[in-house]
């Protein structure tokens, strides 16, 4: 099979415009503004042990996950972090 280096060029015109146009379409797909995750966050910087849950809202409220090993001295220190992040963000 044979190519045609006016084949490869062609190709190489094309790719700019297809990854431009995928960037432009996962932007479109993005929020304008994103929300911090302080669950996420706060399960890092408190390093407890277990799954915990909590309702999506602008302060979540976690809560143990029986049977993980999650416990409610764990919730109660996600949740003070939690606090914590939302305040400093000026959410109370």
């Amino acid at each position: 099979m044979q190519t045609s280096s006016a084949g490869i060029c062609n190709m190489n015109r094309t790719a700019p415009i297809a990854l431009g146009l995928s960037v432009v379409l996962l932007a479109a797909c993005s929020p304008g503004k994103s929300t911090p995750d302080y669950m996420t966050a706060c399960m890092f910087d408190t390093n407890v042990k277990g799954s915990y849950q909590a309702r999506e809202a602008a302060i979540p409220v976690a809560t143990p996950v029986p049977g993980t090993g999650a416990t409610q001295a764990g919730a109660d220190a996600l949740n003070a972090c939690i606090r914590r992040k939302a305040a400093a963000d000026g959410k109370t």
